[in-house]
Order: C-alpha cells, then sequence, then structure tokens
C-alpha cells in the first residue's frame, strides 16, 4: 500500500530532482551498496562491516512489514532517480509508543546540499501523522559535529548523553540523545 509512495520532491540546482518515497523491495541493491560505501567511507554510523545481500533482503522486507502495520515509516532518498538515503521513524513499543526512534543515512555526494534537512523533515511530519507520535528521539556520536548541527537546525535538543557510548578504530567517543517535541 505505501511502498513506493511519494512523500516529497524538490530540486537541488546542484544535484538535480531529489525524491522522497517510502521503500520498496527494489531497492535491496541499491540500499546495500549505500550501506555498504558508508561503511567504507568510515561514516559515522553503526555499522563498521559490509552487508551481504541475504542480509539486506531480510531487512528491507521486515520495514516493508512493519511500515504496513502502521510501526515505522521507512523513507527512501533518490537523486535522479538514484538511491542516495535512507531515513525512518519507528514507533516505540506499548506504553512508549508516542515516542518515535529516529535515523537517517545519506550518502557522501549528497551532504551539504539540504537533502538531509528536507528529508528530515518529511520522515518527521510522516511518522506525526501516521504514526501519531508525540517525541522523536534519536542518538547520535558527539563526533558527528555535521550530524549534531544538523539536529540542532531541525529542531532536536541535546537530553543525555552515554559517555564513551561507541567504540570504533579511532577511539571512544560519546553517545548523545536528542529529542524533538511535537506536540
Amino acid at each position: 500500500m505505501f511502498s513506493g509512495k511519494i512523500v516529497g520532491k524538490f530540486v537541488v540546482e546542484e544535484l538535480g530532482e531529489v525524491k522522497v518515497r517510502y521503500l520498496m523491495m527494489e531497492d535491496v541493491d541499491p540500499l546495500q551498496d549505500l550501506m555498504n560505501s558508508l561503511v567504507d567511507e568510515g561514516a559515522d554510523i553503526r555499522y563498521t562491516r559490509e552487508i551481504g545481500f541475504e542480509e539486506q533482503v531480510d531487512w528491507v522486507a521486515e520495514q516493508l512489514k512493519k511500515v504496513e502495520k502502521g510501526k515505522r515509516v521507512q523513507l527512501v532518498v533518490e537523486v535522479d532517480g538514484v538511491v542516495v538515503g535512507s531515513t525512518s521513524v519507528e514507533r516505540d513499543e506499548e506504553g512508549k509508543d508516542h515516542v518515535g526512534h529516529f535515523g537517517i543515512v545519506l550518502a557522501e555526494s549528497v551532504r551539504g546540499f539540504g537533502v538531509g534537512e528536507r528529508t528530515m523533515r518529511a520522515v518527521i511530519e510522516e511518522a506525526r501523522e501516521r504514526l501519531d507520535v508525540e517525541i522523536v528521539v534519536l542518538e547520535v556520536y558527539e563526533s558527528n559535529e555535521v550530524a549534531r548541527n544538523l539536529y540542532s537546525k531541525v529542531g532536536f535538543e541535546v537530553v543525555g548523553r552515554i559517555e564513551d557510548g561507541v567504540c570504533l578504530e579511532d577511539g571512544c567517543s560519546d553517545v548523545l540523545i536528542m529529542e524533538k517535541k511535537l506536540k
């Protein structure tokens, strides 16, 4: 029902047409390529190893089920038909189902052009409407200043810290917990 549904379109002069749409099963290959390129880049994401095809198939299938059950909004970002990002908000479980957990990944080639901000606003609005969440939370590595600044620009505020919450090849970093109240 939601597979492939477009929720936003805009043009970035330096990039071309940007489309934000719901996830489809056909996104397995391009999402695997995107995630593995982020691992190769050493991006500040939770994955440190490449993702295999079957693992990606299982992940996409699981997210599609959650979308159809009204538990998750999972969007894909395309520039001129090429998948360059993915973003989501997943509603928490009973008792905390007014809270949504946010995530986003963008290819290096589209960062710095406003794509992240517009994509974040789209997924949060979609989550507000479809999931009826009142609070959106995220975790970000303190070392990821670019992401922290983006999240602040969209209205997220730091509400907590996990000291040395992530340890990667270049050392440990605190993890910041940020929230945005929607109501």
